[in-house]
């Protein structure tokens, strides 16, 4: 194939991909500064590689990096849903199965006013959050524009400013991250998730590791169980039903 480019509709866009070859051994696809052009000359360039030998575990071991590539330009006339500049900034590093990625990534989204980039962010944020993950927006100028979607999906908007209650949240509560709306369209219930108490106690881990990144594993073992007793102390477990107090509201609390 000499040339490939993948069109979105939405934005009007097209990214051209690399001519360079991506090579297969023993289905290891291997990528070398394999590069994605947007509208400028400043490509999205991908190394590392994708390990297929066993399909049961696809393992993936990705970087992405790109600065100043103009992934839109468009305008009025165009039959896209937004239209103008925007201008990408990203250090991306993926790596682990596909099952349980561990992904590292910063992203700069520039581009003028009126171009998308509020947007833009609302759709990634709402991807995110139908994935499970937990998404955090600072909005000093512009937050109320995602009060809105945010309410939707049984999130939280909060303000901090003169006349609004004070906060009171922390870290270890266990959020509700599954929407009727995905209950219906993928027929998932909530209980098939797996242990939700484990993956809230994995970010807590995460979290602390930060704050403490020279922790012992002694010390990361004894803060995972004095994380497990002290949910149980609040009649937390390992079942998810554990965890809700009024099941019939929605979302449920």
């Amino acid at each position: 194939m000499d040339s490939a480019s993948v069109y979105i509709p939405m934005a009007a866009a097209s990214l051209k991909m690399d001519t360079a070859r991506i090579t297969v051994r023993d289905n290891v696809l291997r990528f070398n500064q394999f590069d994605i052009w947007g509208a400028n000359k400043n490509p999205l360039s991908i190394d590392g590689t994708v390990d297929a030998s066993d399909f049961r575990k696809i393992l993936v071991d990705l970087t992405a990096d790109a600065r100043n590539m103009q992934l839109i330009k468009s305008d009025k006339r165009s039959k896209g849903d937004i239209f103008g500049k925007i201008y990408l900034d990203m250090g991306v590093k993926v790596k682990g199965p596909l099952q349980d990625l561990d992904v590292a990534a910063n992203l700069n989204l520039l581009g003028t006013s009126g171009a998308g980039k509020t947007f833009t962010m609302q759709l990634l944020a709402l991807r995110m959050r139908m994935r499970g993950i937990q998404c955090y927006i600072l909005a000093p100028i512009k937050g109320h524009e995602f009060r809105r979607a945010c309410n939707k999906i049984g999130g939280e908007f909060i303000k901090i400013a003169p006349g609004f209650p004070p906060l009171h949240r922390t870290v270890m509560e266990i959020r509700h991250t599954m929407s009727p709306e995905m209950e219906l369209i993928d027929e998932i219930d909530y209980v098939e998730m797996g242990s939700m108490l484990a993956r809230k106690i994995q970010q807590l881990m995460t979290f602390f590791g930060l704050l403490i990144p020279d922790m012992s594993n002694e010390e990361e073992q004894m803060l995972d169980e004095a994380l497990i007793r002290t949910y149980a102390d609040f009649g937390i477990t390992h079942d998810n039903d554990s965890i809700y107090t009024d099941m019939a509201s929605a979302p449920p609390k």
